[in-house]
């Protein structure tokens, strides 16, 4: 169907490991080969750091953090990013 926006909302969130692997590679072949732009909508910030260029960190459905996954993942601004990665160790 050649879709120029994909939505993934926990599309690992029910899968083993074996299986979650796959469909992130599968995001990364969409992603670089085929320019497909992806939202990932995760609880796994594992998943996340992965696979994303960019991160929203969203609480009680307001943006409370963005930027570039690298600066997020090394410098968080906000509480609920630093819990949450807190909980990732």
């Amino acid at each position: 169907n050649e879709p120029a926006l994909i939505l993934a909302d926990e599309p690992t969130g029910a899968l083993d490991s074996q299986t979650s692997r796959t469909v992130m590679d599968l995001f990364h072949e969409m992603h670089n080969i085929y320019h497909k732009t992806i939202v990932l909508i995760t609880h796994s910030l594992a998943v996340a750091e992965l696979i994303c260029d960019n991160v929203v960190v969203i609480d009680e459905g307001k943006i409370v953090e963005e930027g570039k996954t690298e600066d997020i993942f090394a410098n968080p601004q906000s509480d609920v990013a630093r819990k949450l990665l807190e909980k990732r160790l």
